[in-house]
Protein backbone atom coordinates (compact mmCIF):
# COMPACT_ATOMS: atom_id res chain seq x y z
CA UNK A 1 0.00 0.00 0.00
CA UNK A 2 0.64 3.73 -0.08
CA UNK A 3 2.44 4.73 3.35
CA UNK A 4 0.23 7.62 3.56
CA UNK A 5 0.81 8.54 6.98
CA UNK A 6 4.64 9.11 6.04
CA UNK A 7 3.54 11.06 3.07
CA UNK A 8 1.62 13.63 4.98
CA UNK A 9 4.00 13.80 7.93
CA UNK A 10 7.03 14.28 5.21
CA UNK A 11 4.72 16.90 3.75
CA UNK A 12 4.12 18.81 7.24
CA UNK A 13 7.50 19.10 7.96
CA UNK A 14 8.41 20.46 4.16
CA UNK A 15 5.51 22.99 5.29
CA UNK A 16 7.49 23.51 8.19
CA UNK A 17 10.94 24.07 7.01
CA UNK A 18 9.50 26.71 3.85
CA UNK A 19 8.21 28.06 7.04
CA UNK A 20 10.78 28.63 9.04
CA UNK A 21 12.70 29.41 6.07
CA UNK A 22 10.64 32.44 5.32
CA UNK A 23 11.12 33.61 8.70
CA UNK A 24 14.31 33.17 9.47
CA UNK A 25 16.47 31.92 5.98
CA UNK A 26 19.98 32.19 7.44
CA UNK A 27 19.39 30.55 10.62
CA UNK A 28 17.74 27.16 8.70
CA UNK A 29 20.33 27.12 6.29
CA UNK A 30 23.06 27.18 8.49
CA UNK A 31 21.63 24.83 11.13
CA UNK A 32 21.15 22.29 8.22
CA UNK A 33 24.70 22.45 6.59
CA UNK A 34 25.95 22.30 10.19
CA UNK A 35 24.03 19.27 11.19
CA UNK A 36 24.91 17.07 8.32
CA UNK A 37 28.62 16.07 8.54
CA UNK A 38 28.35 15.53 12.43
CA UNK A 39 25.76 13.83 12.04
CA UNK A 40 27.14 11.55 9.06
CA UNK A 41 29.90 10.84 11.83
CA UNK A 42 27.41 9.75 14.08
CA UNK A 43 25.76 7.36 12.05
CA UNK A 44 29.44 5.59 10.53
CA UNK A 45 29.83 5.80 14.65
CA UNK A 46 26.47 3.73 15.32
CA UNK A 47 27.60 1.42 12.29
CA UNK A 48 31.15 0.36 13.92
CA UNK A 49 29.82 -0.39 17.03
CA UNK A 50 26.91 -2.38 15.49
CA UNK A 51 29.55 -4.18 13.21
CA UNK A 52 31.28 -4.67 16.16
CA UNK A 53 28.36 -6.50 18.62
CA UNK A 54 26.95 -7.87 15.28
CA UNK A 55 29.81 -9.77 14.24
CA UNK A 56 30.75 -11.32 17.70
CA UNK A 57 27.20 -12.57 18.07
CA UNK A 58 27.12 -14.46 14.47
CA UNK A 59 31.21 -15.88 15.55
CA UNK A 60 29.30 -17.47 18.28
CA UNK A 61 26.26 -18.52 16.18
CA UNK A 62 27.00 -19.15 13.41
CA UNK A 63 30.86 -18.85 12.31
CA UNK A 64 30.70 -20.99 8.90
CA UNK A 65 28.20 -17.44 7.76
CA UNK A 66 31.68 -15.29 7.84
CA UNK A 67 32.13 -14.97 4.11
CA UNK A 68 34.61 -12.17 4.13
CA UNK A 69 37.09 -12.04 6.78
CA UNK A 70 38.04 -8.30 7.86
CA UNK A 71 41.43 -7.43 8.09
CA UNK A 72 42.67 -6.92 11.68
CA UNK A 73 39.64 -7.31 13.30
CA UNK A 74 38.43 -6.07 15.60
CA UNK A 75 41.09 -3.85 16.36
CA UNK A 76 40.70 -1.52 13.01
CA UNK A 77 37.03 -0.82 14.42
CA UNK A 78 37.92 -0.13 17.72
CA UNK A 79 40.57 2.27 16.02
CA UNK A 80 37.95 4.16 13.99
CA UNK A 81 35.28 4.23 16.93
CA UNK A 82 38.28 5.65 18.84
CA UNK A 83 38.95 8.37 16.00
CA UNK A 84 35.33 9.46 15.30
CA UNK A 85 35.19 9.62 19.17
CA UNK A 86 38.28 12.01 18.85
CA UNK A 87 37.07 14.28 16.50
CA UNK A 88 33.70 14.19 17.60
CA UNK A 89 35.13 15.58 21.43
CA UNK A 90 37.66 17.61 20.21
CA UNK A 91 34.74 19.51 18.12
CA UNK A 92 33.46 20.66 21.69
CA UNK A 93 36.50 22.61 22.30
CA UNK A 94 36.93 24.06 18.55
CA UNK A 95 34.43 27.46 19.01
CA UNK A 96 33.88 27.10 15.27
CA UNK A 97 33.08 23.46 15.20
CA UNK A 98 31.20 23.67 18.21
CA UNK A 99 27.65 25.12 16.56
CA UNK A 100 27.86 22.33 13.97
CA UNK A 101 28.16 19.50 16.71
CA UNK A 102 25.55 21.14 19.09
CA UNK A 103 23.44 21.45 15.77
CA UNK A 104 24.04 17.59 15.26
CA UNK A 105 23.65 16.84 18.58
CA UNK A 106 20.58 18.28 18.83
CA UNK A 107 19.20 16.83 14.97
CA UNK A 108 20.51 13.45 17.26
CA UNK A 109 18.08 14.23 20.16
CA UNK A 110 15.28 14.60 18.12
CA UNK A 111 15.46 11.49 16.30
CA UNK A 112 15.87 10.06 19.47
CA UNK A 113 12.85 11.12 21.17
CA UNK A 114 10.70 10.49 18.41
CA UNK A 115 12.23 6.84 18.08
CA UNK A 116 10.46 5.04 20.93
CA UNK A 117 7.00 6.81 19.98
CA UNK A 118 7.48 5.33 16.70
CA UNK A 119 8.12 2.12 17.55
CA UNK A 120 4.79 2.56 20.10
CA UNK A 121 2.44 3.77 18.24
CA UNK A 122 3.23 2.59 14.18
CA UNK A 123 2.51 0.02 12.33
CA UNK A 124 4.20 -2.70 11.53
CA UNK A 125 3.98 -3.54 7.23
CA UNK A 126 3.03 -6.90 6.58
CA UNK A 127 5.30 -9.20 5.67
CA UNK A 128 5.37 -10.63 2.58
CA UNK A 129 5.48 -14.30 2.02
CA UNK A 130 4.65 -17.51 -0.07
CA UNK A 131 1.24 -16.91 0.82
CA UNK A 132 0.74 -13.67 0.45
CA UNK A 133 2.66 -12.98 -3.04
CA UNK A 134 4.11 -9.70 -3.55
CA UNK A 135 2.41 -7.64 -6.37
CA UNK A 136 4.04 -7.07 -9.46
CA UNK A 137 3.27 -5.50 -12.41
CA UNK A 138 1.88 -7.16 -15.65
CA UNK A 139 4.50 -9.40 -16.80
CA UNK A 140 5.11 -9.26 -20.80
Amino acid sequence: GVPVRAILLGTVAAWGAVVASYVSPDAVFTFLMNSIGVTLAFVYLAIAVSQLRLRRLLEREDPAALAYKMWLHPYLMWLVIAALVVVLVSMAFMPERRTQLLASLLSLAVVAAIYPLRRRYGRIPPAHGPSSPVPTADRP
